[in-house]
């Protein structure tokens, strides 16, 4: 046990690391239609911030973003707070906010009212719902140490 919580860095950046690359993945398709044997798809950075603005989408940035700074916010406190409560409850509230965003992304199609799945909302969600797993490790070790 005492080897894994040396490893708490490495988790927090791993975590932080998929959050961060999630930040790029949405200039990909986010919605994608097709009628009249022609396909039709919208990136997920216009459906965010563009002229089809989508309410859930843009909730889903913030709180990637929110968790970003969280998983960043938990390196910082490993190494400026010595006590494991502080980064351990920060990389938790990080996991919540980008396990709540990814499944966020996966409501996409849902909040545009139709349309298929594109690219990069699965793939958006899928990373941070692997960010939110890899970010909970450190708070299992801290729980089993008790």
């Amino acid at each position: 046990m005492e080897k894994l919580r040396k490893l708490n860095v490495c988790f927090y950046g791993c975590a932080a690391l998929l959050t961060f690359i999630c930040f790029f993945i949405p200039f990909g398709a986010g919605l994608s239609a097709s009628g009249f044997g022609m396909t039709v798809s919208v990136s997920l950075y216009s459906l965010t911030f563009g002229d089809g603005l989508l309410a859930g989408d843009l909730v889903a940035w913030i709180l990637m973003l929110l968790a970003f700074l969280c998983f960043g916010g938990a390196i910082a406190l490993k190494y400026l707070v010595k006590e494991d409560l502080c980064n351990v409850g920060t990389s938790a509230i990080g996991s919540v906010l980008a396990l709540v965003a990814g499944i966020l992304y996966f409501c996409t199609s849902a909040f545009n009212g139709g349309g298929d799945l594109g690219v990069a909302a699965i793939f958006n969600g899928i990373l941070l719902i692997l960010a939110a797993l890899v970010g909970l490790v450190p708070l299992c070790d801290t729980v089993i140490k008790k």
